[in-house]
């Protein structure tokens, strides 16, 4: 059990980024890189989360990605560990170092693993214990996630101050005239 003494970041507030030392089995090397993706970041121990974790990981990955949603599991752990853990599993979704835990300590977690459900504009949609996203708030995020491609849906994915929510939801479902 891990426990945060600090206030911590909260529903609507912008997601921390994990600090990534080393990012397996994606095409990009920072989290600014995910921006417009809708992003569930779960916090993890290696020596504790084993095939039933990888199998839970790997079929939200399969399921969302091609919807836009990155799935990544961080850890604190060293990188030779998070490597021989990641040829042991072999996940197909992300997997980052992150030695100094930032992250998950800008969050008042209480438990492994624990997840974050961030929006495409890098707002905290979700956060919880024990690394289970709620399906129905991905999937209404995922309608906003900007995907590539040919025959991609155009959307406007703007970050505007909390008074003009309204405004920034009217963009987001391409009502240009409001």
């Amino acid at each position: 059990t891990v426990a945060c003494a600090q206030p911590g970041v909260k529903v609507g507030d912008a997601a921390t980024l994990p600090e990534a030392e080393r990012i397996w089995n994606v095409e990009f090397s920072h989290f600014d890189q995910t921006w417009g993706k809708v992003v569930v970041y779960v916090w993890f121990a290696p020596d504790r989360q084993t095939q039933k974790f990888v199998r839970s990981l790997n079929q939200l990955h399969d399921r969302y990605h091609r919807a836009g949603c990155v799935v990544a599991a961080v850890s604190h752990r060293d990188e030779e560990q998070l490597e021989r853990w990641v040829k042991r599993h072999r996940p197909r979704f992300a997997v980052v170092c992150e030695p100094s835990n930032i992250s998950m300590g800008s969050y008042p977690f209480m438990q492994w693993p624990s997840a974050v459900l961030a929006s495409p504009r890098g707002r905290v949609l979700w956060k919880g214990g024990g690394g289970r996203v709620p399906e129905a708030k991905l999937k209404a995020a995922l309608k906003t996630a900007v995907t590539e491609g040919p025959g991609s849906p155009l959307r406007i994915v703007v970050g505007l101050p909390k008074a003009h929510r309204k405004a920034e939801a009217a963009l987001e479902r391409g009502e240009l005239a409001k």
